[in-house]
């Protein structure tokens, strides 16, 4: 295994996405949009893509995007969570199969597992293989700044790479710039 302190590189670049705010009852897509951020805070690319609400094209849709824009320049993923679009659950480590980039999938706080195959099972037509992502999906506790934890999923990255990614590309505050500039892009689409 490759020493963590080596891997994360000051010109690293990372791709954020963050999904828009939707109403279920009013839109049947959501905009997922992506950051391309620079570990020192520099936005390097944006796009767009929509994806079903409630539907189970997320994964191959964020695949697509990162393979069609970033992949070339890009080192790493961030996500707010796996799921998109109310139910619409991606699969990190099939994106992480498929585009090469570990990914991480954080969240302030710790998913109710419980609660969310309960969502499943009453509103989706196939709920066995949402809650099969969501079973082979681990969750790790991890720190920003030796103070402030957060949770994450993790696919083609260890814990250890992932708190120091974490911690490098959190400027100010509590969230990762990537994310952080993400979301405050997807207020405006």
């Amino acid at each position: 295994m490759l020493n963590p302190w080596i891997n994360v590189k000051k010109l690293s670049r990372v791709i954020g996405v963050c999904g828009s705010a939707f109403d279920r009852f009013r839109h049947d897509r959501e905009t997922l949009l992506f950051a391309l951020v620079r570990m020192d805070g520099r936005l390097e690319g944006v796009s767009r893509i929509s994806i079903d609400t409630d539907g189970t094209d997320s994964t191959s849709a964020i695949s697509d995007e990162i393979l069609n824009r970033y992949c070339e320049r890009a080192n790493y993923v961030m996500l707010p969570g796996i799921t998109f679009g109310g139910l619409n659950l991606c699969d990190i480590s099939e994106i992480n199969a498929a585009t090469g980039l570990p990914v991480l999938s954080i969240v302030r706080h710790r998913p109710d597992l419980d609660s969310i195959k309960h969502a499943v099972m009453k509103h989706t037509p196939d709920p066995q293989k949402r809650i099969a992502i969501l079973e082979r999906t681990g969750i790790f506790a991890l720190f920003i700044n030796n103070s402030y934890m957060i949770y994450a999923n993790l696919a083609g990255i260890d814990a250890a790479e992932a708190e120091l990614l974490l911690r490098k590309s959190t400027l100010f505050g509590k969230m990762p710039e990537p994310l952080r500039i993400a979301r405050m892009i997807s207020g405006i689409v």
